[in-house]
Parts: C-alpha cells; sequence; structure tokens
C-alpha cells in the first residue's frame, strides 16, 4: 500500500490511534484529525513516524462543515491525495448549551429505546432530531473527502 494517504478524523486516541498505527505499519502515510488532544495528536503523530510512515495531526472540529472543507484541503495540500477516510470519533465531551443539547438528546434516546410502544409509535421528526449531529458530520467529512477519493480510483 505504498503511496496511499489515509485522512482518520479522531485518530489520535483510542480505535482512531489503533487504526492510524496500524495503516502506518502498512506503509500508509496517514492524517489524524483530532479536536482538543493536541498531546494524544503529537504522541501518535510521532508513533506514526517511528514507523518510517509520514504522518500529519491537524485540528479540526468536523462538526463543522467548512472545518471538514479546510482539513481535506490540508491533506491533499500535503501528500496530494487521499485514498481512504476513517470514521473513528468517539464520544463528544461537550460544554454549555451544546452539553444540555446532548443530554436531551441521550433522555430522548432513552425513552425511546426502552419503551418499545414509543418506539413503535416515534416519529421520523423523532429519529431525525436524535441523530441528526452525527449523521451531518459524518455525511460533511464523506462530502469534504469523496472527489478526492474518486480522484484516485484505479483507472480514473
Amino acid at each position: 500500500m505504498a503511496d496511499r494517504v489515509a485522512l482518520i478524523p479522531g485518530g489520535a486516541r483510542g480505535i482512531g490511534r489503533t487504526i492510524a498505527v496500524r495503516l502506518a505499519e502498512r506503509g500508509w502515510a496517514v492524517a489524524i484529525a483530532y479536536r482538543t488532544s493536541d498531546a494524544a495528536a503529537e504522541e501518535t503523530r510521532r508513533a506514526i513516524e517511528d514507523l518510517g510512515a509520514a504522518a500529519l495531526a491537524l485540528r479540526a472540529d468536523v462538526s463543522r462543515p467548512e472545518e471538514c472543507q479546510e482539513l481535506v484541503r490540508r491533506v491533499v495540500d500535503w501528500k496530494g491525495r487521499i485514498d481512504a477516510l476513517g470514521h473513528a470519533l468517539e464520544k463528544v465531551k461537550a460544554k454549555g448549551a451544546r452539553e444540555t443539547e446532548l443530554n436531551d438528546t441521550r433522555d430522548r434516546v432513552k425513552k425511546i429505546a426502552t419503551d418499545l410502544d414509543g418506539l413503535a409509535r416515534a416519529s421520523a421528526d423523532d429519529w431525525w432530531s436524535v441523530s441528526r449531529d452525527r449523521v451531518h458530520d459524518y455525511i460533511d467529512r464523506v462530502e469534504a473527502s469523496v472527489k478526492r477519493l474518486d480522484d484516485n480510483r484505479p483507472g480514473a
């Protein structure tokens, strides 16, 4: 897999870090994106480079479409391509109004999931409001990367 480039949002810690390091072991250049964990991101970047692979650590909030676009642009500027996009974000640790919103969402999910009758009666709007943030975050990352992934497809 030489000359392959992966972008792993959430790649500084946990499962994302494991994915990033495993790809580096196989010769991939790996860009990790992280939101707040500077020290963990730097440690992961060094671990990848210690394996002889190219590494890039970029701070980005992938819940913001404009930051997804910038993230992809920076990876492409770095290596000229993106061949794989990871999905390794861990749970959100939010504060303030967003924390209240997430707690409200968790409460709604628990209520729906523990009440089978409620589950059967849940409206599409209920389901959409529960999953909106996760779905949008993922779509924004994919949308920002898909053109680059398609450009690198064999035969493209």
